[in-house]
């Protein structure tokens, strides 16, 4: 978990993400949570996002509708998928990290 917080502050840092609820901000952060969803529960996601569960069921809900019609969540989410195959990678080989 300690590794994904750094891959969200890194994230949100790197796409000038702030916690209010404008579109844009709204959109990567789910992107960042349906990602995550592949590694890490719903309460694990929560907490590094500082949002409760029930967001996080709520970004997977919206996902596909989001995929299809928002112009900026396709490349949002495709960010943060390269962010959990790094971390996968991370979790599969323990000797990566020597």
């Amino acid at each position: 978990e300690i590794l994904l917080q750094e891959e969200y502050n890194h994230y949100i840092y790197k796409n000038n993400i702030t916690s209010n609820r404008q579109h844009k901000n709204v959109m990567a952060r789910f992107a960042f949570m349906v990602a995550a969803r592949e590694l890490f529960t719903t309460l694990e996601i929560a907490r590094v996002t500082r949002k409760n569960h029930a967001t996080v069921i709520h970004a997977t809900k919206w996902h596909e509708q989001n995929l299809k019609y928002d112009r900026a969540y396709p490349r949002f989410y495709q960010d943060c998928l390269d962010i959990m195959h790094r971390l996968a990678g991370d979790r599969e080989s323990p000797e990566k990290k020597r």
